[in-house]
Parts: C-alpha cells; sequence; structure tokens
C-alpha cells in the first residue's frame, strides 16, 4: 500500500470518528414529545448528572413530563449503579437549587442484580455483579419555576448512610430549561 494511502486511510478514520462523536454528542439531552391523543402529550428529557462524590454511579436521568388539557404534572426518574453491598435508596433527597434546598422524597424505589461472567480460571467462572437502583421525584410547579431560573444545581442522595453528590452540567441545565418551558 502507498503511504498516500495510507495517509487517505487514516484521514478518514479521523473524520468518521469525528462525525460519531459530533452525532453522540447531539443525540444526547435529545427532548422527545410523543402526542399520546386526546389532547394529551408525553415530554422526556433523557440524560445523566455528573458524579461529584459519593458511592452511586448516575447511569440516566430522565425527565418526564406529562401534558393533559391544559394540566402538567412532572417527575425525575433517576437509575443508579451501585456496589452489590450498597442498599437500595433512602427515601429523602435533598435538591440544591443555587443556594435554596428543597426535600424531597424517591417513591416507588427499585433494586435489581445484575451481572455476567468476566472471565474463567479452569473450569470456573469469573463474575462480575453490580446493583441498579432507580427511584422517581414529584417536582412541583414551585421547583420547576426554580429549575428554570437556576445557575447551578445539585442532588444530594443517600444510600443506607452513605450520601452521592450530583451536579447538573450547563449544557444539561440548559436543556432541562427547555424541557420545563414546553407547557403545550
Amino acid at each position: 500500500m502507498k503511504k498516500s494511502s495510507i495517509h487517505t486511510t487514516i484521514i478518514i478514520d479521523i473524520c468518521l470518528f469525528i462525525i460519531f462523536i459530533t452525532l453522540i454528542s447531539c443525540s444526547a439531552h435529545k427532548i422527545q414529545i410523543i402526542n399520546t391523543g386526546n389532547n394529551s402529550k408525553l415530554i422526556t428529557l433523557e440524560t445523566w448528572h455528573k458524579l461529584v462524590s459519593g458511592p452511586l454511579d448516575n447511569w440516566k436521568t430522565i425527565y418526564k413530563k406529562e401534558i393533559s388539557n391544559g394540566n402538567s404534572q412532572s417527575m425525575i426518574i433517576m437509575n443508579f449503579y451501585a456496589r452489590p453491598r450498597e442498599s437500595s435508596l433512602d427515601e429523602d433527597v435533598l435538591l440544591v437549587i443555587d443556594n435554596e434546598s428543597y426535600r424531597l422524597k424517591f417513591m416507588n424505589r427499585k433494586i435489581r442484580i445484575e451481572g455476567q461472567q468476566t472471565g474463567s480460571i479452569g473450569p470456573w467462572g469469573v463474575y462480575e455483579s453490580w446493583k441498579n437502583i432507580y427511584g422517581e421525584i414529584q417536582l412541583s410547579p414551585e421547583i420547576e419555576k426554580s429549575l428554570s431560573n437556576s445557575k447551578n444545581v445539585d442532588f444530594i442522595i443517600s444510600s443506607g448512610g452513605s450520601q452521592t453528590k450530583l451536579h447538573i452540567l450547563n449544557d444539561q441545565l440548559k436543556k432541562l430549561k427547555e424541557f420545563l418551558a414546553i407547557n403545550k
């Protein structure tokens, strides 16, 4: 193979990689609007939040809003990876918007343990397991308004006495504000 064709192949690979990364970053934090009929809509924003400290890793957060006949109800569905020995989510969660704190409650808390074989030693398998922890938070109109005007948002979540702090990054907060502005 000629030297120029190797360079061309490398340049094409780099361009494809850049396009791939751009597509992934553009599709992240996408707002979806689904018309469910009878003058109602379901609006979702799927994202994640940065782990600042603690044992729980937020791998997905879904903001969900149901609008029906002009009334809306919003909620947050949070999904975490946790070590197998971590307990479930504690009921209380602290939402810190700028310098104001809101005590909220997790509802519908669930745990699911998953695993997979990661290797083998002779005839024995080596397995890795992890715990998926889920919880839902209802958002009041007051909190939605505070989020819409916020500059800094953190969640402080407890699990069996351990605290996890999550931070909403600027691009995520911008998309969340766009999500909250949809009312019809």
